[in-house]
């Protein structure tokens, strides 16, 4: 069982959302087929919700939800650790106690699946967002309304990422204005050439 998959707490009280906010944001999910995402006044963060299956279920990216892996080939292990991982020096201990000498290239398969864990815009919406209290409960179960925080689901993924409803995410947003964030999430829109 996932135990991830979470909807919010619904209700009046501090850190809940009002009856009244969750019914005016399912309305506007059923009369438009959109969130309703009410901007917080000043955002400085800007997470980047996309559909990539066009069911109805979005990806949070902070930044753009294209982004390639980085070129590896030609990177040493120290490189890495600087430009990729918090607490370089850390991790260059641990390596050389595991024989890898620091200026040897990186193995590229290591790299790709640690940069997908840790850097890609669906991880960095993840680590960003898991450090506030969302109001999030296991136990409140309804059809949407939906937030997923997801890590590494299956045997062999390295994918983190929270992935919402339409209703979710309109939910969201309202929380994290509560919280006063300054976190705006906003639609992906592609852009005609």
């Amino acid at each position: 069982m996932d135990l991830s998959r979470r909807n919010f707490l619904i209700g009046v009280g501090a850190g809940l959302i009002l009856p009244s906010y969750y019914e005016l944001a399912r309305k506007h999910v059923a009369n438009s087929g959109e969130p309703l995402i009410m901007a917080p006044r000043s955002p400085e963060i800007e997470l980047i919700a996309h559909d990539y299956a066009g069911n109805g279920s979005y990806t949070l990216n902070w930044g753009d939800p294209y982004s390639e892996l980085p070129l590896f080939d030609d990177m040493t292990w120290r490189q890495f650790a600087h430009n990729y991982m918090h607490g370089a020096e850390g991790y260059l201990d641990l390596w050389k106690e595991d024989g890898i000498d620091p200026d040897d290239t990186i193995e590229e398969g290591f790299a790709e699946e640690t940069w997908i864990l840790k850097n890609s815009p669906n991880a960095q919406a993840y680590d960003l967002l898991w450090g506030y209290d969302l109001g999030l409960d296991d136990h409140a179960s309804t059809d949407d309304g939906q937030v997923e925080f997801i890590e590494c689901d299956s045997p062999g993924s390295n994918y983190r990422g929270v992935e919402a409803d339409m209703l979710g995410l309109s939910l969201l947003q309202d929380k994290l204005n509560q919280l006063d964030t300054a976190i705006e999430i906003s639609l992906y829109r592609c852009s005609k050439s």
